[in-house]
C-alpha cells in the first residue's frame, strides 16, 4: 500500500531534541516500511527519518509556529505530491481541512493536540469527513462531541526509543474499533486495517 505521511512543517523528522509529533510521525514511517509497505514522508528537507521524504521547506519552520499562512502552503504542497496515494495519514492541524478538496483520497488524521478551545471548534469541522485517530485512550475521553474514529492506545513505543517494534503500536488490538464514536465507512476500516 502507498502511505502518505503529512508532518507539521515546525520540526524536521525525527526531531533533533524534543517532539512529540515528530517522533510519532518517524516511528509509524519506519514502522509502515518494515510491514512492507511504500511510505513518502512529506516534512521539512532537513528530516532525516530513512524514507522518502519530499518538502516544500528546505528547514523547518520553528520560529513561525502557528503561522497559518507557513502551514497551508506546505499543506498545498503535500496533498500535490500524495494525491495519488492509496492513504494519507495527516499530522497537520490545516490539513485535514483541505483534504476535502479530494473527495476520492482516502485521508485519516492524528490529533496531536487537547479537544478544547479552538482545536474543539477545528476537530469538530474536520470529523464529518476525515477520521480522527486520538493519542491516547484519555484524550479520546476529553474528545466531548467529537466522534473518535480510533485511538492508538500504545503510544509507548513513540516514548520508548530503546523499544524497536511497532508490532503493539500497529496491531489491529490497538485500534478501538468499537468506539461509540466510530464514524468511519467500513471500506476506510478495511483500508486501516490492511495497513497493519
Amino acid at each position: 500500500m502507498r502511505i502518505g505521511l503529512v508532518a507539521p512543517p515546525w520540526l524536521p523528522v525525527p526531531p533533533p531534541k524534543y517532539g512529540g509529533t515528530e517522533a510519532v510521525v518517524d516511528r509509524l514511517a519506519r514502522g509502515f516500511v518494515a510491514r512492507g509497505h511504500e511510505v513518502v514522508l512529506f516534512s521539512t528537507g532537513d528530516s532525516t527519518c530513512p524514507v522518502p521524504t519530499a518538502w516544500v521547506y528546505e528547514n523547518a519552520r520553528r520560529s513561525e509556529l502557528g503561522q497559518v499562512v507557513v502551514e497551508l502552503r506546505h499543506v498545498i504542497a503535500a496533498y500535490d505530491t500524495l494525491i495519488d496515494f492509496d492513504i494519507v495519514h495527516d499530522h497537520t492541524v490545516v490539513g485535514p481541512m483541505y483534504a476535502d478538496r479530494f473527495p476520492s483520497l482516502i485521508t485519516v488524521s492524528t490529533a496531536h493536540g487537547p479537544f478544547r478551545g479552538d482545536l474543539e471548534d477545528v476537530y469538530r469541522a474536520i470529523s464529518p469527513k476525515v477520521p480522527i485517530i486520538a493519542i491516547s485512550h484519555h484524550q479520546a475521553s476529553t474528545a466531548g462531541s467529537i466522534p473518535i474514529a480510533a485511538v492508538n492506545s500504545s503510544s509507548a513505543p513513540f516514548w520508548n526509543a530503546t523499544r524497536p517494534s511497532m508490532t503493539s503500536l500497529l496491531s489491529p488490538s490497538a485500534i478501538c474499533w468499537d468506539s461509540p464514536a466510530l464514524r468511519m465507512s467500513s471500506s476506510t476500516q478495511t483500508t486501516m486495517l490492511s495497513l497493519m
